[in-house]
């Protein structure tokens, strides 16, 4: 039989264990973060295969105008892949520009970082997706029946070497 515990530990934590038949159990922890798991487990992975090191840059993107912020864009590059986590501008600033300076931003630094391929995923039936495709960005498959039961994107974009020192 399964057996399912649910703890909350306080600043955002929130711990499940599942454990079958006794002799293992999982532990499923919701948490801000995750780093002696993800160090776990790229230390096991180095035994089967030792890749060259993964390093992560993380990047935070904001447009101001007249000190108020307006735009804004999140993002990581992980060996050699740069993703764009989100990228928003406030609904009055939309098509006037600076959703583009945002992305433009963004590819430069993951550029910086190394990157050779640009990600991100959005909604498929929200003008986003057209906005990425007039930059650059391709979709390279479809999830039906996604988030809140969308279709997203996974997009890519190729990013060819930046001529800017770093």
């Amino acid at each position: 039989s399964l057996s399912m515990r649910r703890s909350i530990l306080g600043e955002g934590w929130k711990r499940s264990t599942y454990t079958k038949g006794g002799n293992v159990t999982v532990t499923i922890e919701e948490s801000p973060g995750h780093d002696a798991v993800h160090h776990w487990i790229d230390k096991e992975f180095d035994k089967i295969d030792s890749p060259p090191a993964w390093d992560t840059a993380k990047v935070t993107l904001t447009a101001t105008r007249d000190g108020i912020l307006i735009g804004g864009a999140i993002g990581t590059c992980v060996a050699g892949v740069g993703h764009l986590g989100e990228l928003m501008v406030s609904e009055g600033e939309r098509n006037g520009g600076v959703g583009a300076q945002l992305l433009a931003a963004f590819e430069e630094w993951a550029r910086r970082q190394g990157a050779h391929l640009g990600t991100l995923h959005t909604d498929g039936d929200r003008p986003a997706a057209r906005f990425y495709v007039r930059h650059g960005w391709r979709v390279l498959y479809t999830i039906e029946d996604h988030y809140h039961h969308r279709a997203t994107l996974l997009m890519a974009k190729e990013l060819s070497p930046s001529h800017i020192a770093t």
